[in-house]
């Protein structure tokens, strides 16, 4: 029992925090994209006019980058990444359970992989103080959007693999179709369901 009560604690615990990172992350996505289309439109118009802007398409694609980065990473969370289950539907249940898990720990593994090689670029950026063309400012703040994807893919995939840890299966579970059947209802992000498959 008391087994059981620590582990629902640690749980919860990991996934306010995680939940917390999500919904700034989201933010960020919201205002990143917000800010993409608002420059592409304006863009156009002072074109139409013969007014030119060229500082709006260089923002709009950096937007687009950020926009990108944690996207990937939020789609990962809440399992809305593209997956291909034929494989899994053949298996039975534990065996695909524990295929899964070894598809995160992969996932886990290249993200790290990313990590390491794109920190010695952000370094190089930093150190050398390379600018955007026209709108002069580090041009190392518009790769963090990727690197920083990477960071939150690792965050929310080591929180998957606790959640299997304890014999639950998450939103990010849902990237493999095969678990659907564990899952009858969506499941919020600040709430763990369903035990795993004997």
């Amino acid at each position: 029992m008391g087994t059981n009560t620590n582990s629902e604690m640690i749980l919860t615990n990991v996934e306010r925090v995680v939940g917390g990172i999500e919904w700034l992350a989201e933010r960020i996505v919201i205002v990143s994209f917000a800010v993409m289309v608002t420059a592409v439109l304006t863009s156009v118009f002072t074109r139409n006019i013969n007014f030119p802007v060229t500082w709006l398409e260089e923002l709009a694609r950096y937007m687009q980058i950020w926009f990108v980065g944690l996207g990937f990473a939020l789609a990962l969370r809440k399992g809305l990444l593209a997956g291909s289950e034929m494989l899994l539907k053949m298996l039975p249940d534990n065996i695909s359970y524990w295929l899964i898990i070894l598809c995160k720990i992969a996932m886990l593994v290249i993200s790290v992989l990313f990590l390491v090689s794109g920190s010695r670029l952000i370094e190089h950026l930093i150190s050398t103080g390379q600018e955007s063309p026209n709108m002069r400012f580090p041009i190392v703040y518009v790769y963090m959007g990727i690197y920083s994807g990477f960071i939150l893919s690792i965050i929310f995939l080591l929180s998957s693999l606790l959640s299997n840890f304890f014999g639950k299966v998450d939103n990010l579970d849902r990237t493999f179709k095969a678990v659907d059947k564990l899952l009858e209802d969506p499941i919020p992000s600040n709430q763990l369901k369903s035990e795993k498959p004997s």
